[in-house]
């Protein structure tokens, strides 16, 4: 994803990016932030098996990192290369990998700038304008159809989400009471509750990528939920992994909406 932002932001007249965590590697050997709790102990493991590259670090040292982020951050240094000239590139990391073609910064230095910077909204409509001048009025139309399509699956969405998230609280009281009846028949409930969700067209496509770590780690899980053979056990575990991403699906979807309503309009000016 870092090499597509790079890209948009090229293709935006942007002329300043500024890398935020974006270390390569495993400082310390560590592989995720304090608090980050949804791997196992075998799965860290493999971590470490695949942790066979070294990268510079930006203190002078060394960290372990794995053959694709090399690969990734040789492709990005790459990009840097090649947009040098148009786009300032900052990496703000204190203990990752040095980017080379960047320049070093503390970001709490940046934050006053940054949060008195302001993009506004007619900059992106002039900007593409500019640049949809070379379709036809009917491949404009066609995509504003496309695109209201999904603004309408994403609005269908949050009745169904709220209707499952109901469907969880009924199963954790039957949980509570041990009324495994109950639990089994919730299961089935929220099984083509879920189905109606993931069927949708635009479910791979909008969450896959908003959810993306979310969803994997959800998927990881579905084995060991779907070989469980007691309905307590399962049900906790359907509680615990799909429930928390179906919260998080509710929270995203509204902020979605609101992002593709606004979008529409803007695209709406940009056509007419």
């Amino acid at each position: 994803m870092t090499g597509i932002v790079i890209q948009l932001a090229a293709f935006l007249g942007f002329n300043r990016i500024i890398f935020v965590g974006q270390d390569f590697s495993y400082p310390g050997g560590v592989r995720y932030s304090k608090g980050v709790d949804h791997f196992t102990a075998e799965e860290l493991d493999k971590f470490n098996q695949h942790a066979t590259e070294t990268v510079e670090n930006v203190n002078g040292g060394v960290n372990p990192s794995s053959k694709p982020m090399v690969d990734t951050l040789r492709y990005i240094e790459g990009l840097i290369s090649f947009y040098k000239n148009q786009i300032e590139f900052i990496n703000v990391s204190q203990i990752g990998a040095v980017i080379k073609g960047t320049s070093s910064a503390k970001l709490e230095n940046l934050m006053d700038e940054l949060k008195s910077y302001h993009v506004s909204g007619q900059l992106f409509q002039n900007l593409l304008r500019n640049e949809t001048t070379g379709y036809t009025e009917e491949e404009k139309k066609a995509f504003l159809s496309r695109y209201r399509y999904c603004l309408r699956e994403l609005k269908s969405f949050g009745p169904k989400i709220d209707s499952l998230l109901e469907t969880f609280e009924q199963l954790q009281k039957a949980i509570e009471k041990s009324n495994t009846a109950k639990m089994a028949s919730l299961l089935q409930t929220i099984d083509k509750q879920w189905s109606m969700i993931t069927n949708s067209g635009v479910f791979d496509p909008l969450y896959g990528f908003v959810l993306q770590a979310e969803i994997s780690i959800y998927a990881r899980r579905v084995p060991e939920i779907a070989a469980c053979t007691n309905i307590k056990m399962k049900s906790e575990l359907v509680m615990e992994h799909l429930g928390r991403l179906v919260a998080g699906m509710k929270k995203d979807t509204e902020r979605l909406i609101d992002l593709f309503e606004e979008t529409a309009s803007n695209f709406t000016a940009i056509a007419t």
